[in-house]
């Protein structure tokens, strides 16, 4: 049996089982693989779930190149479950309905009725909705990792800290204490990297440990 998925980086078991949701998905959709070639690439430095980038071209009347679908490893081990029966065919979902798009040359919203209707099609546990909210993925290392800052406040709860890109408005705004919390009433400072919770530190690690790996 071909692959369908010409090229990836898998390499925990969590990611290996993606891509056979991803196989899976891909043969019930009879997606031309044939003539579309397939990536998947894991990473745990995009700032959402995944995300999915198309290279096509009209070959004749069909479109031809590849499809990159990029998944966050960090959030995947955060939250498999929710990963498996959301995240991965939500994506995949995006990447038939664009190549349907390109091929007619037409304009499709992102979370419309058709893209709805390839997510019924491929899956039987993920919900047709735009953002998904059962998870619990956290992005603050992710934006730490950036360049972000993390901000804290006087409750002593480490949900708390809120991880902002680090735009020169935000900044500002945090060291002139105009940022306070709904729950304690005082103002968000930016915390200095001795005040980072348990759970930000092992994610910063993993992140760390996952880009070297992933280098060698």
């Amino acid at each position: 049996m071909r692959e369908l998925i010409a090229k990836h980086n898998a390499d925990h078991p969590y990611e290996r089982h993606v891509l056979t949701l991803i196989e899976e998905c891909l043969a019930e959709a009879k997606y031309p693989t044939d003539r579309i070639e397939v990536r998947v690439e894991f990473t745990p430095v995009i700032t959402t779930w995944s995300k999915h980038k198309l290279d096509l071209e009209m070959l004749g009347a069909t479109p031809s190149g590849s499809v990159t679908i990029f998944y966050n490893s960090l959030f995947l081990l955060q939250d498999p479950v929710c990963f498996f029966e959301q995240v991965v065919a939500h994506e995949v979902a995006h990447v038939l309905n664009g190549t349907v798009a390109f091929r007619n040359g037409t304009n499709l919203a992102d979370h419309g009725v058709e893209w709805s209707e390839w997510l019924e099609r491929i899956s039987e546990t993920a919900l047709p909705q735009a953002s998904i909210v059962d998870s619990e993925f956290d992005h603050r290392a992710v934006l730490l990792k950036k360049g972000g800052v993390l901000a804290v406040c006087d409750c002593e709860n480490t949900d708390n800290y809120q991880a902002h890109r680090n735009s020169g408005d935000k900044i500002v705004q945090l060291r002139k204490g105009e940022i306070e919390c709904n729950q304690c009433g005082a103002a968000y400072r930016i915390a200095g990297s001795d005040e980072l919770p348990a759970s930000i530190v092992a994610d910063l690690q993993f992140i760390a440990e996952d880009i070297k790996e992933r280098l060698t």
